[in-house]
């Protein structure tokens, strides 16, 4: 990903700063994927979480500025993070 964003015109920091986007969408949404897999069922949280990581993935390959790049990268942790509501049903 670093490589990426200097490609694309990011200096060192600024690709630094996208790499930390990721945490941080996770860091927020944890909480959120929680509630929401309670309300609507762990499957369906897991198949939006993972087909959502898939589909912008696929977008981030074709990412034609670093700003595009930041946002979906933001949005990729705000995702991953819906991997979190597996761990209690290993749990058991």
């Amino acid at each position: 990903m670093p490589f990426v964003a200097e490609n694309l015109g990011a200096s060192a920091t600024l690709a630094t700063f996208i790499l930390g986007l990721y945490a941080w969408g996770q860091f927020i949404s944890t909480v959120i994927w929680g509630r929401l897999s309670d309300r609507f069922g762990r499957k369906r949280v897991l198949l939006v979480c993972i087909g959502g990581y898939v589909a912008l993935s696929l977008v981030s390959a074709l990412a034609w500025n670093f700003t595009v790049l930041a946002v979906i990268r933001l949005v990729q942790g705000f995702l991953s993070a819906g991997m979190t509501v597996v761990l209690p049903a290993m749990a058991l």
